[in-house]
């Protein structure tokens, strides 16, 4: 079962009291830059106070970063991202394992490949046109929005609002949960699927939450919830 929500990898715990991996590369405080064009598939890098930049055309093995923000340039390659408080960034046309992030925004390019599960518990999560994501994508407490992506996995959320837009594809299918804590009494998240978009699987809410469906937009069962049809761009 592929987990919902993201969590530390023991790379990072062990970054985190200085211990060193074969194969890591433990820079401290220091912010890591990777050249353009690096091909190094076996090593991994990682930073506990400084940022970490992945060069355009790069190849590298994993990123663990603790405090800082992560950028990886247009056609780099990695293996599996970990991000705890910061940003990270992913250019056009790039290839990631997995993307975790804790605290921190994300931003994914154009025609981008994540190979399995994309997930952040606080900060908004948005992905370009062209992206295919293989796993889950999934979020606490930030929003969600997606264009002309394809997402192999299911979509998980809590307190934060969903949109795919402009045709996107969910083979899976698309939950909003649940907490035992409530972050905004009263607050219903945003639900919007918008046009030409295909949700394969089925739609469960298990809280209130607005739900839109564009007329042209192709859904399953909907379970917990009532779907208001709109047309034109965006839901009134």
């Amino acid at each position: 079962m592929k987990r919902a929500i993201p969590r530390l990898s023991l790379t990072s715990l062990l970054m985190a009291t200085g211990l060193a991996l074969s194969g890591l590369t433990l820079i401290g405080c220091d912010s890591v830059a990777i050249a353009d064009g690096t091909d190094t598939p076996n090593k991994s890098y990682a930073s506990v106070n400084g940022s970490v930049h992945v060069g355009a055309n790069s190849t590298i093995r994993d990123i663990d970063n603790v405090n800082g923000s992560v950028s990886v340039e247009s056609g780099a390659q990695t293996g599996d991202i970990n991000s705890v408080n910061g940003s990270v960034q992913i250019g056009d046309g790039a290839l990631v394992g997995s993307l975790d992030a804790v605290n921190g925004s994300i931003t994914i390019g154009r025609d981008v490949r994540i190979e399995n599960d994309l997930g952040t518990v606080n900060g908004s999560l948005t992905v370009a046109s062209g992206t295919r994501i293989g796993g889950t994508v999934s979020s606490v407490n930030g929003s969600l929005s997606l264009s002309a992506v394809n997402i192999g996995g299911d979509i998980e959320n809590f307190n934060g609002g969903i949109a795919l837009l402009d045709g996107c594809v969910v083979e899976g299918d698309i939950r909003v949960k649940k907490k035992g804590f409530s972050i905004g009494k009263g607050h219903k998240p945003k639900i919007v699927i918008g046009a030409n978009t295909e949700i394969r699987g089925v739609m469960t809410f298990e809280r209130p939450v607005k739900l839109f469906v564009h007329e042209s937009a192709t859904v399953g069962e909907i379970r917990g919830a009532e779907a208001k049809r709109y047309s034109g761009n965006s839901p009134g």
